[in-house]
């Protein structure tokens, strides 16, 4: 028996035996498309997963729509993870449209996709009114300095988001870098941005960046913990200025 169903086979018989399933890993079982369709219809008939993981399973355009239409509606999903599926600018523009709707996703892995600058256009204009993602990773997804200066137009507006991953993105010079010295000057959720090691960075620029990030008072604001917490159009007053 083939082994996607298989997977199908054991996901079906832990729903009907009301078996409370929280992560539905299926990632390396070489679902493709059809397969991840009756994946999603088995988890339209569960209120318990939480964890998604879809790693590696050949799913490409098509099959980020059809998990767009999921997410779209579904409630209990916090976590999705979609490395490495051949998903291009179609797909994610199409998974950032449920990011537009969707309030559970925490969560979202992009790693080893291709955003492009039509996927980024959509991820940016989501991000800008996302009221639940809290990290998102873009590792090695061929992001440059225009990508980001295009994802940083979004995230001002967002008030969620407080871990972003950049790694492996070789392209990324310290022009990028500064554009995100300009995001965290009006975005005071995020905590965490995680960057490539490259020649092309600034030492003085990341290390600006970390200790602006690292500011025990943004920490507090980011948690929640400080008494009065500023709106994001705000920008955050250092020592000396």
């Amino acid at each position: 028996m083939e082994e996607a169903e298989m997977v199908l086979e054991k996901i079906e018989r832990s729903i009907k035996n009301n078996e409370e399933l929280t992560v539905l890993s299926v990632g390396w079982c070489r679902l493709g498309v059809e397969g991840l369709r009756k994946t999603l219809d088995l988890l339209s008939q569960s209120n318990t997963v939480t964890v998604l993981g879809l790693q590696e399973n050949s799913l490409g355009d098509d099959g980020a729509c059809l998990l767009a239409e999921f997410f779209k509606t579904n409630k209990t999903v916090t976590n999705c993870d979609v490395y490495n599926n051949g998903i291009g600018p179609r797909g994610v523009a199409a998974l950032a449209e449920a990011f537009k709707v969707n309030e559970t996703l925490q969560y979202f892995n992009f790693q080893s996709n291709i955003i492009a600058l039509e996927g980024m256009q959509a991820l940016s204009a989501a991000l800008a009114v996302n009221v639940s993602l809290n990290a998102l990773s873009l590792y090695s997804t061929s992001l440059d300095d225009a990508l980001v200066a295009v994802l940083v137009e979004g995230l001002k507006a967002n008030c969620t988001l407080k871990r972003l991953t950049l790694d492996s993105n070789r392209s990324l010079t310290d022009a990028a870098v500064q554009k995100l010295l300009e995001l965290i000057e009006v975005n005071f959720t995020i905590t965490e941005i995680n960057l490539p090691s490259s020649a092309a960075l600034k030492p003085e620029s990341v290390s600006r960046l970390k200790a602006v990030l690292a500011d025990p008072v943004r920490a507090a604001w980011a948690s929640g913990e400080a008494d009065t917490k500023p709106a994001c159009e705000i920008p955050l007053a250092r020592s000396g200025e």
